[in-house]
C-alpha cells in the first residue's frame, strides 16, 4: 500500500454537512507521499451506505491507496479481497474511490 487512513464518521454529520466537499488526507510513512480523497458528502454518504447498509450511524472506513494509484474502501472486506487490492485485482463499484484520488479539478 502506499498509503492509508481509518476513520470514524457520524452519517448524521455527513448528511446535514454544509460543506461542498469532504477531503481525506491519506499519509504514507514509507513513500513519503501523501495522497487525498476529494468527494461531495452526497456521494461520500451514498457510497458509505452501499458498502456499510443504510443503518448504521457510524461509520467506520479504511481508505487505502495502491502503489499503482487506486482507492478501495477496505473496511470489512475479508483477507481474500485485500489481497485482491494489493495485486490490483479486486472490482466492486461503491469501494473504487480512485476517481476522488487527488481529485483537485473538483475544487475549481
Amino acid at each position: 500500500m502506499l498509503a492509508g487512513g481509518w476513520w470514524s464518521l457520524d452519517a448524521r454529520k455527513i448528511q446535514k454537512s454544509k460543506a461542498d466537499f469532504w477531503i481525506f488526507v491519506l499519509p504514507s510513512f514509507v513513500e513519503k507521499e501523501t495522497s487525498f480523497i476529494i468527494l461531495p458528502p452526497v456521494e461520500l454518504l451514498r457510497r458509505f451506505k452501499a458498502i456499510h447498509g443504510a443503518a448504521k450511524k457510524r461509520i467506520d472506513s479504511y481508505l487505502r491507496v495502491t502503489k499503482t494509484k487506486r482507492c478501495w474502501e477496505a473496511r470489512g472486506l475479508p483477507n481474500a479481497d485485500q489481497e485482491l487490492i494489493a495485486l490490483d485485482r479486486f472490482t466492486d463499484e461503491n469501494r473504487d474511490f480512485t476517481v476522488f484520488l487527488n481529485a483537485w479539478e473538483l475544487l475549481r
